[in-house]
């Protein structure tokens, strides 16, 4: 099962958000209404990860430094050489200069990364998990 123990976990409606980010950086849920669940306790309510995950019908996960021990976004831009223009968009985006949405795509506007080469780069960089996640 999925589930390190460090994650933030939101509910909105019946899908579970697992992200390391606070909740007011996730812009995507930002017109949603959501709980926060912390600690695996809703509403009073001791619930497992086996229950929480069984009570939505989907469940999100932000891979990259929660599922994943990397960023895939840099590796991909280190991978093609291109790591300081991405990170200069990666730095905006963090301190709010840039939105979330616009600093991705600009970022893949600056590594164009071909089908082929993200074949090449999936076979030569493989993800690795978190510790902890199974």
């Amino acid at each position: 099962m999925l589930v390190p123990r460090t994650f933030s976990c939101y509910f909105v409606s019946s899908i579970l958000v697992i992200s390391n980010l606070s909740f007011g950086r996730v812009e995507c849920y930002g017109a949603l209404r959501a709980l926060k669940v912390k600690f695996w306790d809703v509403l009073g309510y001791k619930m497992n990860p086996e229950q929480i995950f069984r009570s939505a019908d989907a469940v999100c996960f932000d891979v990259d430094s929660t599922l994943f021990t990397t960023e895939a976004i840099d590796e991909l831009a280190d991978y093609l050489n291109k790591q300081d223009d991405v990170k200069n968009v990666t730095k905006q985006a963090m301190s709010g200069q840039v939105g979330l949405r616009p600093a991705l795509l600009a970022r893949l506007d600056i590594m164009k990364p071909s089908l082929s080469t993200m074949r090449r780069f999936i076979e030569e960089r493989p993800a690795m998990l978190s510790p902890g996640v199974e």
